[in-house]
């Protein structure tokens, strides 16, 4: 594939195709020469990473980590070196920017929600996306209450309630 075909309808299809396709064929051995490889799930937007394990039943593939898909957009979770080698097998198939690492000090976006890390384990916001939405339209009090401090309120509360919802 030379460039991106934008506007055009089969587009996003022919893509998703092909970089499925791919994926499909992505293995590679771990640092100690373990079998690992992506696999993909019932969600067509969900990949396992994988690793064969020796079992009392003879050899089996085990999930070790996850890699979300939108379009041309990766989100993967799995220990750092599992990611790093799996980082290093997609390169060798597909061109990759630079990976961005959702730590303590730096959230990132994917899909227009917020992934930050916490002691809990990582939550997800979309603040960003409320914030643009307001200013867009010109929002500035409602009910007599200054809009931006009723979000601020409003996502506090929302994160206080997070802690059901954090992703380990």
């Amino acid at each position: 594939m030379k460039g991106a075909l934008y506007g055009l309808v089969e587009s996003p299809k022919d893509w998703a195709v092909y970089r499925d396709a791919t994926c499909k064929t992505i293995g590679w051995k771990g640092e100690t020469g373990q079998q690992r490889r992506l696999a993909s799930t019932s969600e067509p937007h969900v990949w396992s990473i994988e690793e064969m394990k020796k079992t009392s039943d003879g050899e089996k593939w085990f999930v070790i980590g996850n890699m979300g898909v939108y379009v041309d957009e990766l989100l993967l979770k799995a220990p750092d070196d599992i990611l790093v080698e799996t980082l290093k097998a997609l390169e060798e198939k597909f061109t990759l920017a630079t990976p961005e690492w959702v730590t303590g000090e730096k959230t990132v976006t994917f899909c227009g929600y917020e992934i930050s890390k916490t002691d809990q384990g990582y939550a997800l916001g979309q603040e960003k996306y409320i914030r643009d939405l307001i200013d867009k339209h010109k929002i500035n009090q409602t009910a007599g209450k200054d809009q931006k401090n009723l979000l601020r309120t409003s996502l506090d509360q929302s994160c206080a309630q997070l802690s059901s919802c954090v992703v380990r």
